[in-house]
């Protein structure tokens, strides 16, 4: 008995050392591995009838950094598509993609800075194409945090490549400016390619879009106000909106992402599902009902799976949207599918369940897609053969 006694207290002993040297472990992770924030309220305007936005947001930028910060550069990525020299125009040149070569300048889209304020007074800018440079009126010190107000006018392209529209059909992402990635490696100001994706903080999105109100919206995050939770539910249960005449405003709240995108299409049907305490929203637009008709049961397969191969998903809805845009596309909490069903083939299944897959492989891993593609589009590859 003495003997017992002797080995639990030795083991005792063993865990209590081991638990202070993981202790210490993440003292000094958090010593050398840091990771920025960055939160975001965006009130917005959609105008249909000039295809454009206006819109208000504000930056709260934190710096978890050891350096101090006497600048920060952010994504201006609607710029790509300016003009026909931008660098994404010549990089599609060169891929033998025409559609923007061949654009009349009324399809083109870009965004403008109307006005910048840094911490309560006015701040100062340079541009270059995508990128905006912000100069800060006082460095920003580590452990410490600024705020940037911005009101900017966008005009929304053709879609020529993912931000876009097509008639009333609008896709709005890598539509705000964003502050590009400051890390270990330095700042990342990657431009926006022809081939290549995205890299981006993490953060809370509180985005307040207004809108003619038949149009039907999906975003990221979850919705808050209570008249638009009432307009999506009656037309999930009856198939039918609400009609109302003029704008009503929808908001989404997003908590820990690291980018916000959303549709909208006054001619979307929608249809909700669960798996696993996760709320699944199905937007098809209406001539595509029956080629979408297996969309639910392919969402809930994947989620099902994902959850119980990489951990469950951690948000509490999942958007599946009918879209545009050739292929598909994944952002937080949202997916853009740009093909349908077929009879010969498993394509529709098979783009739903890979842009479901980028849910957690660059979703939740929150990698640097142009630097280490393999982490987003490998891990969901191979996530895709797997299903």
């Amino acid at each position: 008995m003495v003997l017992f006694c002797q080995e639990e207290s030795e083991k005792e002993n063993l865990d209590y050392f081991f638990i202070i040297v993981i202790m210490d472990l993440m003292v000094l992770l958090f010593l050398f591995f840091w990771q920025q924030k960055v939160n975001y309220q965006i009130n917005v305007e959609l105008d249909t009838l000039n295809y454009s936005l206006q819109a208000v947001e504000y930056i709260t930028y934190y710096n978890h950094s050891p350096d101090t910060l006497d600048i920060l550069y952010l994504h201006l990525y609607a710029n790509a598509f300016r003009n026909k020299h931008t660098t994404y125009a010549e990089e599609a040149k060169r891929m033998g993609m025409g559609m923007l070569l061949r654009a009349r300048d009324e399809e083109l889209g870009h965004i403008d800075i109307r006005s910048l304020i840094v911490d309560g007074q006015a701040g100062e800018y340079k541009i270059e194409e995508t990128l905006m440079s912000v100069y800060l009126n006082q460095p920003l010190s580590p452990g410490d945090s600024t705020v940037l107000r911005i009101e900017f006018f966008l005009k929304i392209p053709h879609q020529f490549s993912r931000l876009g529209h097509h008639k009333k059909h609008y896709e709005i992402v890598q539509w705000y400016p964003k502050p590009c990635v400051y890390d270990e490696m330095d700042w990342h100001l990657d431009t926006y390619h022809a081939l290549g994706e995205f890299y981006g903080e993490f953060g809370n999105f509180d985005v307040s879009i207004t809108l003619p109100a038949d149009f039907v919206v999906a975003g990221t995050g979850i919705r808050t106000e209570p008249e638009d939770i009432k307009f999506i539910d009656t037309l999930i249960t009856t198939r039918r909106k609400i009609l109302k005449s003029g704008e009503k405003t929808v908001r989404f709240y997003a908590c820990n992402v690291h980018d916000f995108a959303w549709v909208a299409d006054p001619d979307y049907l929608v249809e909700k599902y669960m798996v696993d305490s996760i709320d699944i929203y199905i937007f098809y637009l209406k001539k595509d009902a029956k080629k979408w008709r297996n969309a639910g049961n392919y969402a809930i397969d994947a989620v099902s799976r994902y959850n119980s191969w990489y951990g469950r998903y951690p948000y509490k809805s999942l958007s599946v949207v009918d879209g545009t845009m050739r292929g598909g596309m994944e952002y937080p909490n949202l997916v853009i599918i740009g093909v349908d069903e077929d009879r010969f083939t498993r394509s529709f299944e098979g783009v739903i369940i890979h842009e479901i897959g980028h849910q957690w492989f660059y979703g939740v891993l929150g990698s640097n897609e142009m630097d280490e593609a393999w982490l987003d589009e490998g891990f969901t590859t191979y996530t895709e053969i797997r299903y």
